[in-house]
Parts: C-alpha cells; sequence; structure tokens
C-alpha cells in the first residue's frame, strides 16, 4: 500500500471513469465512504505508465465508437496530468484512428503548430522556433510537455499518409490573429495593405483585448472594419481559392468568424468592476463556450464528417454539466464557490450537437503543484501548493483504493 501511496502522491494523477450510467453514487449514498471506495474500486484505473494496461484497454472499446474524446485537466500546468494525457492521446493517434487535436489554445497559435508538425516551417532554428509560436498564446500550454508532444506529432507525420492536425479551439486571440488573415488575403488584393495600417491605428498597442476598454464610437469603428474586411474576402473567394485551395480559403474563414466572436467575448467583460463575480460572469462563459464548441463543429466540417477529435483542455469546459468553481480572490478552502451553469461549458454544448459521439474523461489530482496565479502577489505566476484531499471528496479515498 505505500508503494501506492508513493505513486499517487508523485504522480498526483489518476483517471477515472465518471459516465458509467450503470454505477453512479446518488447523493444519499455521499456519506457511505464504503459505497464511494467501492465505485472508485470499480471505475477508475492508475495511468501511471507501466501500471496502465487495463486503463487503455477500457478506453479503447469506448474510443473506437466516439467521434470526439474530451480530455480534461483538474488544474493547468500541472506536468504530470499533462504527460499522462499526452501518453493517451498518442494511444488514441496509433491505435483509434483519431487524427485531429484540438486544444485550449488561441486558434491561430493553433494553425502555426499545424504548419509546423505538418510542413517542418521554422524548422530552422528547432524547438526555440516553436517556443516562440506558443509564447503568443496562453501561458499554460508553453511548457516543456507540450512541446515534446508536438516534437512527437512532427516525427509521427513525417512517417505517415495519416497525418495528425492541431487546432486551437479558444477564440480568445491576440493581434497576429489578423495580422496573418492580412497577409493571405494580400496576395489576391493588394488593397489589403491599407487594412494593415488601419488596423495598428486602431490597436495602438498591437493588442486586441484593447477592445473591452473602447468607448461605443470606437468599438463601432472596429466593427466596421470587420465588416469591410469580410466583404473583401467574400469577393476575392474565387481568386483566393484559385490561388491557394478552398480548405485555406475556410480556415482564413474561421480566423474572421473567430475575431468577431472574440469582439463580442470582450463587450460581455465588466473590467470597470473590482468584484471578480462580475468580471467572471455566465454572459462571457456562454459566448466562450458556445462559440468554442461550434468551432470544434466546424473544423470537423473542414476535416471531414468522418475524421476523430481528441480535445485537450481544462475539465471546467470539457464536462457535461455545471461545475463548481472558485469565485473568490484566495486560498481559503472555505472560500465562495458558485454553481456554472451547464450552458456556460463547451462539452455541454458538444454534447447537444453530436450527442453520445462525444465522451469526456476527467483526470483529477491528489496532492502535490501547479502553475498558477497567486493574486496575493499581483497575479504573479509561480508553483502552488495543494493541500491533502479532505473528507468526502473523491481524492480522499484514492489511495484508500490503492491508486
Amino acid at each position: 500500500m505505500k508503494k501506492n501511496l508513493i505513486a499517487i502522491l508523485l504522480l498526483s494523477v489518476n483517471f477515472i471513469f465518471a459516465q458509467n450510467a450503470e454505477k453512479k453514487v446518488t447523493m444519499d449514498r455521499l456519506i457511505d465512504s464504503t459505497a464511494i471506495t467501492k465505485w472508485i474500486s470499480e471505475n477508475s484505473y492508475n495511468m501511471e505508465k507501466g501500471n496502465n494496461i487495463l486503463a487503455y484497454h477500457k478506453i479503447d472499446s469506448i474510443a473506437r465508437v466516439k467521434q470526439i474524446i474530451g480530455l480534461g485537466e483538474a488544474a493547468h500546468g500541472v506536468k504530470t496530468i499533462y504527460e499522462s494525457r499526452n501518453e493517451l492521446a498518442k494511444y488514441l493517434i496509433q491505435n483509434c484512428n483519431y487524427n485531429m487535436i484540438a486544444l485550449e489554445m488561441h486558434f491561430n497559435v493553433g494553425i502555426k503548430i499545424n504548419e509546423y508538425i505538418n510542413t517542418g516551417k521554422g524548422n530552422n532554428t528547432g524547438k526555440g522556433n516553436l517556443k516562440e509560436i506558443l509564447k503568443s498564446g496562453h501561458f499554460f500550454t508553453n511548457c516543456q510537455e507540450y512541446i515534446d508532444f508536438f516534437e512527437w506529432m512532427k516525427d509521427y507525420n513525417s512517417k505517415t499518409n495519416k497525418k495528425v492536425m492541431v487546432y486551437g479551439m479558444d477564440i480568445q486571440s491576440n493581434i497576429d490573429l489578423l495580422e496573418d488573415l492580412f497577409l493571405d488575403l494580400n496576395k489576391v488584393d493588394k488593397s489589403t495593405k491599407e487594412s494593415t495600417d488601419n488596423l495598428d491605428k486602431l490597436f495602438t498597442k498591437r493588442n486586441i483585448w484593447e477592445y473591452s476598454s473602447f468607448k461605443k464610437a470606437k468599438r463601432d469603428s472596429v466593427k466596421q472594419y470587420v465588416n469591410v474586411l469580410s466583404l473583401k474576402f467574400e469577393n476575392s473567394k474565387t481568386k483566393y481559392i484559385g490561388n491557394s485551395d478552398e480548405k485555406t480559403y475556410a480556415l482564413n474563414n474561421l480566423r474572421l468568424t473567430v475575431f468577431k466572436n472574440f469582439m463580442q467575448l470582450n463587450e460581455s467583460f465588466d473590467f470597470k468592476s473590482h468584484d471578480i463575480t462580475e468580471k467572471i460572469d455566465f454572459r462571457s462563459l456562454i459566448i466562450r463556450d458556445s462559440c468554442s464548441a461550434q468551432l470544434v463543429r466546424s473544423i470537423l466540417k473542414l476535416e471531414g464528417e468522418n475524421s476523430k477529435m481528441i480535445i485537450m483542455a481544462h475539465s471546467g469546459h470539457l464536462c457535461k454539466n455545471g461545475f463548481l468553481r472558485q469565485m473568490e480572490n484566495t486560498f481559503s478552502v472555505n472560500g465562495f464557490y458558485k454553481l456554472f451553469k451547464p450552458t456556460g461549458i463547451t462539452g455541454w454544448w458538444l454534447n447537444e450537437m453530436i450527442g453520445s459521439d462525444y465522451y469526456f474523461i476527467g483526470y483529477q489530482i491528489g496532492q502535490g503543484k501547479f502553475m498558477g496565479f497567486n493574486p496575493e502577489k499581483e497575479y504573479k505566476m509561480e508553483p502552488i501548493s495543494i493541500t491533502p484531499p479532505e473528507f468526502p471528496s473523491v481524492n480522499y479515498h484514492l489511495p484508500v483504493v490503492h491508486l
């Protein structure tokens, strides 16, 4: 037992099947520790390398009949979750015909990563170039575990005709999304150069998050600018496709859609408020996650309806029902928690769109550290320790079942 306990403390990762409809723990049984332990024992598997054969065998039978598998993470920046999840994704790619990875990553960053793993563009500076690409996205994807995973995919693609594609599924974006769109469009419409100059005038700090602080008149100018760009793009469709292909045109059209969604997301934020419950409200969650789900749907259509996708993101985005999230800037375990509505969850929208073809797998953590922002130090990113799990949480029972 000591050996298994050490494994859970060091790995901080366990895999739990939470969707077995025939074996659910009801609320009136939560106080029964024996019932909880029995359920966990029957529905969980150790994902440590060398001990994951049974888990992969169980996953295999599920994955072969699903179109989308969501692989969640209990927190961003947990090394062992990333490593274990990467190994599972490799297995699904190699054994269950999954040919797409969608990540909680800026859409435009995903385009660049996909280009890298399929063409080697940027390979002249090796991994250093890959790091530069990741720097323009979320902090939690800019790490060695992701770099190693992308390098594995690049090597895998060089040896097979069944290429793996990478996409970002997050509508949060940077200025490079529009700049790259302009570069492509300028190849067939030279007047786009004028649009690029106007972009710099609108976003003087070269950060499209500025949009959230714009007054109505300037927001209207941005919207008019985007509408003109959309019209240019539509008018150049035939010429553009002739110079490239329909898929590339559709991909750039998605760039435009993502930016429009991003403007809508920014308008939902209240950055003047000091109350975090107002900053992170249901409006913004519904917009972000419903648009992410629609983006996933568009990507599936782009790659072919018979394609199979692995989504890697926070479990709070990928689960199918409501979830609890701490809304107070404190590390206290007694902080204020609020139940998020299902409509603010990408997994709920995917379940509405494609039903049982979507399956969610959650990773859980017990004790250890993860990278996060410390509100007591002006949100400086640093390792944050996880205290030992308390009764009657699921994590509390994991060592009892030798995980």
